[in-house]
């Protein structure tokens, strides 16, 4: 059973980490140093704080007050732990109190690297504010319609060109806008 747990902990691809009331790692998981490139000896009773991004520290430090104060799991989205290579890898996390004798010892938790992730999302709003700028400035009528033909997204210029407010376009299909001689061609 020991040797089950021992071998979970060690392949997990997410950190599994042991901190005191001070902040010091007391366990680090061999994904410390697979993901990270930090040597899990040198860290071990060193402080966490100097691989937190110092925009995120007091985040990361509120979670864990809390986490002492209530004496229940809390989760944390988004910080950034810094990489041996001076990069920056975004983490969520949870993690759990520790007692001993009814008193909050410490902390152990799970961090997973969503680094992939925030990349993804960011590119998404880019992409997004690109599409919206796109539809802003553009003099064409530009739309976006779904399979039965109502509208999901409209420029201004629809609004200007045929005195409809957008929610009224968006109220009804395409069709009901195109005159009847040329809805079979439309």
């Amino acid at each position: 059973s020991e040797q089950n747990l021992s071998q979970i902990i060690e392949n997990s691809i997410n950190l599994i980490y042991r901190i005191d009331l001070n902040g010091n790692f007391t366990y680090l998981s061999s994904t410390w140093n697979r993901r990270m490139g930090h040597d899990i000896k040198a860290a071990l009773g060193n402080s966490f704080r100097p691989f937190i991004h110092p925009d995120d520290l007091p985040r990361v430090n509120s979670f864990f007050e809390v986490i002492k104060e209530t004496g229940q799991n809390q989760e944390l989205g988004k910080y950034r732990l810094r990489h041996k290579d001076g990069t920056w890898h975004y983490f969520e996390s949870t993690a759990s109190p520790i007692f001993e004798n009814e008193q909050v010892i410490g902390f152990s938790g799970i961090a997973r690297d969503i680094t992939e992730l925030v990349k993804t999302s960011t590119e998404l709003t880019k992409k997004n504010e690109e599409l919206e700028r796109f539809f802003t400035v553009s003099l064409d009528l530009l739309c976006i319609a779904d399979i039965n033909g109502y509208f999901y997204m409209l420029n201004i210029a629809w609004e200007k060109t045929l005195g409809y407010s957008i929610e009224y376009l968006k109220s009804k299909p395409l069709m009901y806008f195109v005159h009847p001689k040329d809805v079979d061609h439309t």
